[in-house]
């Protein structure tokens, strides 16, 4: 360690020597660095442009549907009350759209929350329950 002012030459080249290794393996890490910091800038506007779920318009339930719930309501998959079975869906009817809402969104029996779908906004499961 260089304490004196006069041997100033004398401890920077001591302290180059023994920052070398310490060096070298700062710019191999160095690159790496950047590469990560690149491609996070590069998400970060990709996906900053993409639209929000408040953005966009709301589907349609007839979209939502046959978008999502036709894959177990379609067939009675799992139980799942089948599309147009007046009979199976009376029963939850008579519970009222609120509560049909509220099971769909978290989810009853074999049925998981949002239909398995977590995009589907409380507005567009509404719809699509109503339709």
């Amino acid at each position: 360690m260089c304490i004196k002012p006069d041997n100033r030459e004398v401890c920077l080249v001591s302290i180059h020597r023994r920052l070398g290794p310490a060096r070298r393996k700062m710019r191999i890490m160095r690159m790496p660095t950047q590469s990560i910091i690149v491609v996070f800038l590069a998400l970060v506007v990709a996906f900053s442009h993409g639209e929000t779920r408040a953005q966009r318009d709301e589907r349609s339930g007839k979209q939502v549907v046959e978008a999502v719930c036709f894959s177990c309501h379609g067939s009675g998959a799992n139980g799942a009350p089948k599309i147009g079975d007046r009979k199976a869906w009376n029963k939850r009817a008579s519970q009222g759209l609120p509560r049909l809402t509220q099971n769909a969104l978290k989810g009853i029996r074999q049925m998981p929350p949002h239909g398995g779908n977590p995009n589907l906004t409380d507005l567009e499961i509404e719809r699509a329950i109503a339709y």
